[in-house]
């Protein structure tokens, strides 16, 4: 038996059966057979077509549907066998069959050949199968061909949207629709229709071959599916169609831009702020029609008029800057409209008050600073009897504010009221500069008034300039602020250790709420001719641990920078009393309570150099106080750091007693060596806060000549016992190293506890290189986050630089305030709860007495951040006369006036020919 394989498959795929429906082509087959399967009687074999479907050959005269092997396939397949008789059996067999347009051919074996799927054309009525073979007798086969039934939607048609209007049944809930379909092949057959799978009623196939239903009834959703089964002498086939079924109108909207205001009526308008086109006259506005994805007609109807008609992109139709006029009262609509369907929905009706008349103006416009600090101001003036929304306020910095300018870049706004208010305060304004204010008058469609004017008034801080007084010291070296005499404000003493023969005068101006006092209240003096008592001072915020908020004060004596140096320790009283350095020699005045000196045998080279606040270095509770010893013999090159607790056993002495002499460095706690002095280890000090947020706090200490750039170590709190001292060198765990930033560096110059800068809940710390950039300077700030100490100026969070114009030699950094005796919170100038740092270069891009610049702190800073001195959030600067070393030392300064502020003083050393000059600012 021979299988074909391949040749079939790929003529059934090809199509090539089908043929023009009802043709018979007989004649044209008839006489190709006689010519390939005539008899031959020579010939010695003979072909035969035995079955057709697995029937006998002989008993299929009609095939039809029913005998279609693969009904997926176009036409009729049939699987026929051949068997070949006679002594000489071909190799190969051809079969022929009416409109295919090849034969196909079959290998013989076994003298038997098969083939399977062989497409009959359902179109034709007669077909003819015919084989031959080279040297056989050909045989033919006549078959009857029943056509197979068909049908087709002819109404609605596949793909049809029906709308409300094709609805037969007018009664709500129910949408009915005529069906037609259109069969061939199928007389007197039956039609059933399916409505998303739900049969209808049968229908039979009238004479004209369509099968009508009416009314059938159909979901009213977006997509429904209909299927026709026909059925023709036992014969199916279904066909099918998708339509669309829309019974509600679509739906618009307007949306106009601008966007309508508010009209004092309570609709919307339109004015002249929401004009689109203000160089064309009248009012234009861009009308914008969001419709449904299936609307493809959009009409704008102004006050019932059709005004335009654009086609939805995206459903959303534009009618660009439609004028409608001015002074007038407009109505707009839009209609939208589904072609296919010829549905049609309206948008509500939007009425619009046009109005393009200006409110009258603004009279009597008059403001006031209220806290300059907070930059507030407070203004007035008349209101307006009617016509008016709110009124707007505006300001210009540093220049005239005109009407023609309302709109300028450099003009401000700074907020509104609605009417009839006729008052606004604001705040917020930066400090430093000088403003106009203006205001106007704004109706509910944003028509304006005139500008009404104000100012200029300046928003600054205060300042208050104190100036040396005869008798008085100069107001230029040491610096210290606590509440010394326990009132709740905060008092300032300055060193003058040149005062009266050397022998040195802390003079003590005392805080009253309002600024200090305009010379010294209180006085401090040393009595050693040579002394140079107020060399040095520090603020202890409680040395003696007591409960009633007093600041304790000591006073370094340098008796000629010399081996002799004392450092005397003054417990702040109330009321705070005249004193001298020692009791004793003072004929009557009291004295220091403690006298710290360095023990009797100290060398030639031993100095004290520097002092500061220490906090609760070693946890104990109290204020400790931190001592630099160095000795500068060359075989030494050695310098120390001493911390001394805070005595709680202290109490104030009285006139004409001793006071409480220790040697170091026996009396400190303890001690902190491996510092060299040629590497100016310890001349940069402060602390008094805890940077790690455990109880102790730290000590920051510059070493601005150390090798590689200069250096800031951060030493940790140390609990230390009473007796014996704790002593670690530099290698210790609790000591880390920020290097500079290499070879002709200066790191160190400066450093300062600064507070939380970011709001990230750490203390920041600062430090300064007043060398980088042909020394303009630079100043960085870091953090221990994690406790973590960064071991590089490359690890500073931010970096503020000197790029001001001439800054090679201004030396940015040359002071930092250490606020550390404030808290965490630090030097908080704003009140916005983060830290503020100051930064002082000692002159001004080339020439100038100096210029401090201050950056607010911010919680958006990235990381890291690089600053510039140019974008600064504020300068200071000295007084215009006079100023020769502004900023020559800083100091914060705790609340000095009442307004939950932090305050700054500054110190000019060689203004007023070297007696110096102070200027706070509050």
């Amino acid at each position: 038996m021979m299988i074909i394989r391949g040749v079939l498959g790929a003529v059934a795929t090809t199509g090539l059966v089908l043929v023009s429906a009802c043709s018979d082509n007989t004649s044209r087959v008839d006489a190709r057979a006689g010519r390939d399967a005539g008899i031959d009687a020579a010939r010695t074999c003979a072909l035969a077509i035995t079955q057709i479907n697995g029937a006998s050959a002989a008993a299929v005269t009609v095939i039809g549907a029913a005998d279609d092997r693969d009904p997926a396939l176009s036409g009729i397949q049939l699987d026929l066998d051949l068997r070949v008789t006679g002594t000489a059996a071909p190799r190969q067999v051809r079969l022929a069959v009416t409109e295919l347009a090849e034969d196909l051919v079959g290998e013989v074996v076994d003298g038997a050949v098969s083939w399977r799927g062989v497409t009959v054309s359902s179109a034709l009525t007669q077909v003819l199968l015919t084989v031959s073979a080279e040297g056989c007798t050909g045989a033919q086969r006549g078959l009857t061909v029943q056509p197979v039934p068909e049908c087709v939607f002819e109404s609605p048609v596949d793909g049809a949207k029906l709308g409300a209007e094709d609805d037969r049944d007018p009664a709500p809930g129910s949408f009915a629709i005529d069906v037609v379909v259109r069969a061939r092949n199928a007389p007197e057959g039956q039609v059933v229709v399916r409505v998303d799978g739900f049969a209808q009623p049968a229908r039979v196939v009238g004479e004209d071959g369509r099968a009508r239903l009416p009314g059938v009834v159909v979901p009213a959703s977006t997509a429904v599916q209909l299927a026709a089964e026909v059925t023709a002498k036992g014969v199916t086939r279904t066909c099918r169609a998708a339509i669309t079924v829309t019974t509600t109108a679509p739906s618009c909207a307007i949306r106009l831009s601008p966007q309508p205001a508010r009209t004092l009526s309570g609709g919307d308008g339109l004015g002249r702020a929401q004009d689109a086109d203000p160089a064309t006259a009248g009012l234009q506005t861009t009308v914008a029609v969001q419709t449904e994805a299936r609307v493809d007609r959009v009409e704008l109807l102004v006050d019932g008029a059709v005004r335009a008609v654009a086609v939805p992109v995206n459903g959303v139709a534009s009618f660009e800057r439609q004028t409608v006029g001015d002074g007038l009262e407009r109505t707009l609509q839009a209609v939208c409209t589904d072609t296919d369907t010829k549905g049609s929905g309206s948008s509500a009706e939007v009425t619009l008050e046009v109005d393009g008349v200006a409110p009258g103006p603004v009279e009597g416009l008059q403001c006031s600073v209220r806290r300059a600090r907070a930059g507030d101001v407070h203004c007035d003036w008349t209101a307006a009897a009617s016509g008016v929304a709110r009124y707007e306020l505006r300001f210009r910095a540093d220049g005239a504010l005109s009407g023609s300018e309302w709109d300028a870049g450099s003009v401000r706004p700074v907020g509104g009221v609605a009417w009839p208010t006729a008052q606004a305060e604001f705040s917020g304004l930066p400090l430093g500069h000088a403003y106009s204010l203006g205001v106007r008058a704004r109706d509910g469609v944003g028509n304006e008034s005139t500008t009404a004017l104000a100012g200029p008034l300046t928003i600054d801080y205060r300042q208050q300039v104190l100036e040396p007084v005869a008798g008085g010291p100069a107001l230029g070296g040491a610096l210290a602020a606590g509440d010394f005499d326990c009132d709740g404000l905060t008092d300032l003493a300055v060193g003058d250790p040149a005062f009266n023969g050397g022998r040195g005068l802390v003079g003590v101006f005392l805080g009253t709420g309002n600024g200090y006092t305009r010379a010294p209240v209180k006085t401090l003096a040393g009595t050693v001719p040579g002394g140079g008592f107020g060399a040095g001072l520090a603020a202890l915020q409680n040395f003696d641990g007591d409960a009633r908020g007093c600041a304790d004060l000591a006073v370094e004596s340098s008796f000629g920078d010399s081996p002799l140096a004392k450092v005397y320790v003054f417990l702040g009283r109330s009321p705070f009393a005249d004193r001298v350095d020692s009791g004793r020699l003072g004929e009557g005045r009291p004295g220091a309570e403690v006298v710290l000196q360095l023990e009797s045998g100290a060398g030639a080279d031993e100095r004290l150099v520097a002092l500061a606040d220490a906090g609760s270095f070693t946890g104990a509770g109290g204020t400790d106080l931190a001592l630099v010893h160095q000795d500068r013999a060359a075989a030494s090159d050695a310098a120390t750091i001493w911390v001394v607790r805070g005595d709680d056993t202290l109490r104030p002495l009285a006139a004409g007693v001793a006071p409480s002499v220790r040697t170091l460095p026996d009396a400190a706690s303890v001690r902190i060596t491996g510092g060299r002095a040629s590497e100016g280890f310890g001349l940069a000090l402060c602390g008094g806060v805890s940077l790690d947020q455990d109880v102790r706090a730290e000590l920051l200490v510059g070493a601005r000549g150390a090798p590689g750039g200069g250096q800031v170590l951060v030493i940790r709190g140390a609990s230390a016992p009473l007796a014996p001292a704790q002593a670690f060198g530099l290698s210790d765990p609790r000591v880390a190293t920020i290097a500079g930033r290499g070879p002709g560096g200066r790191l160190g110059e400066q450093v300062g506890v600064v507070g939380d800068l970011d709001g990230d809940g750490l203390v920041e710390l600062a430090a300064s290189d007043t060398s980088l950039g042909g020394d303009s300077g630079a100043v960085y700030v870091f953090s221990l986050v994690e406790g973590v100490v960064p071991s590089s100026v490359a690890a500073a969070r931010l970096t503020l630089s000197n790029d001001a114009i001439g800054a090679a030699g201004d030396r940015l950094g040359a002071a930092l305030p250490c606020a550390g005796a404030l808290g965490s919170a630090g030097g908080d100038l704003d009140g916005d709860g983060l830290a503020d740092l100051v930064a002082v270069a000692e002159s001004s891009g080339a020439n100038g007495p100096g210029i401090a610049y201050r950056t607010a702190g911010r919680r958006d800073w990235p990381r890291p951040a690089s600053l510039l001195v140019s974008g600064a959030d504020y300068v200071f600067r000295g007084p215009t006369t006079g100023s020769v070393l502004f900023g020559s030392a800083v100091l914060w300064l705790a609340d000095l006036d009442g307004d939950h502020l932090k305050d700054l003083v500054f110190a000019d050393a060689q203004a007023n020919g070297g007696r110096g000059r102070l200027v706070v600012l509050y």
